[in-house]
């Protein structure tokens, strides 16, 4: 995988927001009202924290455990692979994944930012 993947996937999945919404500058609005009516805290972060990165924290480090030793043949296969892994988890996982990612925040955020040993 590689930045310009991921560049990418961004940009695709900002395109799909700003088409789904109609309204691109919406985005924010309705997505904060959509937490807040589902009762979900906002929390701020830092710009960036090693140890509150969502994508590193839970989504990629579990892909890895679920996936290891794969080789794929080009960036067509590796996609498929990690779609059809993604769409394989029940809400659950997602959730339970912010909930941890939520808990190590509040920690990070109690000890003023210092490192988090695990």
């Amino acid at each position: 995988m590689s930045g310009q993947y991921y560049t990418n996937l961004l940009t695709k999945v900002c395109e799909a927001i700003v088409q789904r919404n109609d309204v691109g500058n919406r985005t924010t609005h309705v997505t904060r009202q959509t937490l807040k009516d589902k009762e979900f805290s906002e929390i701020d972060h830092p710009p960036y924290s090693p140890d509150l990165v969502p994508s590193d924290f839970f989504l990629f480090s579990n892909l890895k455990k679920d996936l290891p030793g794969w080789r794929f043949a080009d960036d067509n296969e590796m996609k498929t692979v990690v779609d059809r892994h993604s769409e394989e988890k029940d809400t659950e996982y997602f959730f339970s994944g912010l909930k941890a990612l939520y808990a190590r925040s509040e920690k990070c955020i109690s000890l003023e930012g210092d490192y988090i040993e695990k």
